[in-house]
């Protein structure tokens, strides 16, 4: 079971990858195994929340009597071992973040383990092109993780004590891997880190994610290559250029900015003011064009005033993210930012976070009524989970799981291939849409 991250999930691949190769088989429940592994995030409160209740979960079925051996592996515990092996009994094993390509073994060792490897942030390891991987996603979307670590000292985040300094994977590792995933189908690749504009510098490389960018756009098979999380100050001109100049890369940037305040700003640790913010979406519009914009924000930060949200919320209205999410602080005890007692009520933070989720449903229905009428190349992914009769796609702005979607109610495509699809009705959160008659691609799939 995987939570979390897309980064998370690319190690929970890993993980199964490993236990294949080792001869385990993959369960079709938790009801059916004979062991279960939770890869847990650890990043702020709901999440750890998230992790917690499904350990016990699995920790109830066991007392059932399937599974018969629980492990727990990932951020929490990285952040957590102690605790959670004390806390909850019904874990037989736990693993650190260096210990993915060990948990056949940990798997396997007779006894109660309670404590990983490491348990500190001198987490070393990073899977490569030669790790063995079984993907979760639809056989035509892949995650690529290229790098893992953090060296920002952002005051909220936790994410350098849990995964360690930054470091990159080389280049030749990325573009192998991302052979081997067109090959076995993908037709989209997503880049993901945890400071993904810095790819490559701790190599002593300049261009680096561009670099990378071109590569995989060359790779035959591959006709999207995306990238998530990407960060104010080390997004440059030559990924822009990338985005505009070569078809395969997606008009795509999902750049976290936090907040607008310059206050607030300074005491996250975070780059940048309300008028820098705008000239930077300027700066990104004028070279790409047509570009989508995603950004989060958090609200209820230690100190905010009324004054610094209604900066926040004013930025947002003029900013017209394509797409935008809202979190409230999580005041996380061995963050920069932690403070004893909070000035900020729960209440009155998701009060201002319901404000930003409202605002930017306006600014998304707008968006999208721009595009009724028009055509539009859409990536299938098959029906929605809410029905059968539909199928469900993504444009080039929209990146898996996280954004809105394209619902085509008349057509007929298969799942993985590209179609050319008419706009005829907006709502917030998803684009209702019709195949172009000839816009499918025959016997792609």
């Amino acid at each position: 079971m995987s939570l979390g991250c897309a980064k998370n999930l690319v190690d929970s691949e890993v993980m199964a990858g490993v236990l294949s190769r080792r001869g385990f088989e993959l369960a079709g429940s938790p009801e059916e195994a004979d062991a279960v592994i939770v890869n847990t995030c650890g990043f702020i409160g709901p999440a750890k929340q998230e992790g917690v209740e499904t350990i016990l979960e699995m920790a109830r079925l066991k007392t059932r009597g399937r599974p018969r051996r629980l492990v727990v592996a990932g951020c929490l515990v990285q952040r957590y071992a102690a605790e959670l092996v004390a806390e909850i009994p019904e874990i037989d094993a736990i693993a650190g973040l260096d210990e993915v390509e060990r948990i056949a073994d940990i798997l396997l060792t007779p006894g109660r383990r309670t404590a990983p490897l490491t348990a500190d942030h001198s987490v070393t390891w990073l899977y490569d092109d030669t790790s063995p991987r079984i993907r979760s996603t639809p056989a035509h979307t892949a995650y690529l993780k290229v790098a893992e670590g953090c060296d920002y000292p952002c005051s909220f985040c936790v994410i350098p004590q849990i995964r360690g300094r930054f470091r990159s994977r080389t280049p030749d590792s990325i573009l192998r891997e991302a052979e081997a995933l067109a090959k076995s189908g993908a037709r989209e690749v997503v880049l993901v880190a945890q400071d993904t504009t810095a790819y490559g510098t701790d190599l002593g490389m300049r261009g680096g994610l561009a670099s990378i960018l071109r590569g995989i756009a060359a790779v035959p098979g591959i006709d999207w290559v995306r990238f998530l999380y990407a960060y104010p100050t080390t997004l440059d001109d030559a990924v822009l250029g990338a985005m505009a100049e070569v078809p395969e890369v997606c008009r795509y940037v999902d750049m976290p900015l936090q907040h607008a305040s310059r206050r607030v700003l300074k005491a996250m640790r975070r780059p940048g003011n309300r008028a820098s913010n705008e000239r930077l979406l300027a700066r990104i519009r004028d070279a790409v064009p047509g570009v989508a914009l995603r950004s989060t924000f958090i609200v209820g930060y230690p100190g905010e005033t009324a004054d610094d949200f209604r900066e926040l919320r004013d930025f947002v209205e003029a900013a017209e993210f394509d797409a935008m999410g809202a979190f409230v602080y999580s005041n996380e005890e061995s963050a920069a930012s932690f403070v004893e007692e909070e000035s900020i009520r729960e209440g009155e933070k998701e009060e201002r976070r319901a404000v930003l989720m409202d605002l930017q449903r306006g600014i998304a229905l707008s968006r999208h009524r721009s595009l009724v009428g028009s055509t539009v190349r859409v990536l299938v992914d098959g029906p929605p989970e809410e029905s059968d009769l539909l199928l469900a796609g993504r444009t080039e702005g929209q990146a898996p799981d996280v954004d809105a979607r394209v619902l085509i109610v008349d057509g007929e495509a298969p799942t993985g291939s590209f179609v050319d699809a008419r706009i005829t009705e907006a709502h917030p959160s998803d684009l209702i849409a019709v195949v172009e008659p000839g816009g499918s691609e025959p016997g792609a799939g």
